[in-house]
């Protein structure tokens, strides 16, 4: 099992990257999946030299890479090529890209679980009200415990879960519409 997979955005693809340990230090294996990528792993290697350049071996190949943290995530040179990737826990990254796609809307919303994980509390109740941004219940996924917020202001119209329930990643958790609609 990966100890964290990472969203590695580059050229406007998305990629998760896991990165599983292995019985030599400094050696891992990689499995990249997403847009555009291989399957399968690969075993690789990153080996600090001095200042900002590394080696990377991958598979009987190794290369020197440059690699300097920016505001954008990471600034990379390899073989000659400038790239900047951004890099960020999938986890954090697939939470955000769902309320991002939940905002703006007009209508109902319905919020859903962001991943698969155990509904620790539900911090509302039905025809409550309440506020973009507002805390409607927490779910524990890998031991880590991550609060659901309101992606829209509006009136609490049902709830589909109660604490101790398991949930899939997508599932209808609550319906929230606009205080003008109920």
């Amino acid at each position: 099992m990966a100890e964290v997979i990472w969203a590695v955005s580059l050229g406007g693809q998305v990629f998760e990257l896991e990165l599983h340990s292995t019985a030599r230090e400094g050696v891992w294996d990689l499995e990249l999946s997403g847009t555009g990528a291989g399957s399968g792993r690969t075993p690789v290697s990153l080996r600090h030299v001095h200042g900002s350049k590394y080696l990377i071996s991958l598979g009987n190949r190794t290369a020197p890479i440059f690699l300097n943290r920016c505001d954008e995530g990471y600034h990379t040179v390899l073989y000659g090529h400038d790239f900047t990737a951004a890099v960020e826990e999938a986890r954090l990254f697939n939470l955000k890209q769902e309320m991002a796609a939940r905002k703006g809307t007009d209508g109902p919303v319905e919020v859903t679980a962001p991943m698969p994980g155990l509904v620790l509390t539900v911090e509302v109740a039905v025809d409550d009200r309440v506020e973009e941004g507002d805390g409607l219940l927490v779910v524990e996924s890998m031991k880590m415990e991550n609060e659901v917020r309101s992606p829209s202001a509006g009136i609490v119209k049902a709830i589909a879960v109660e604490q101790g329930q398991t949930v899939d990643r997508g599932a209808v958790m609550m319906k929230i519409v606009p205080a003008e609609d109920s």
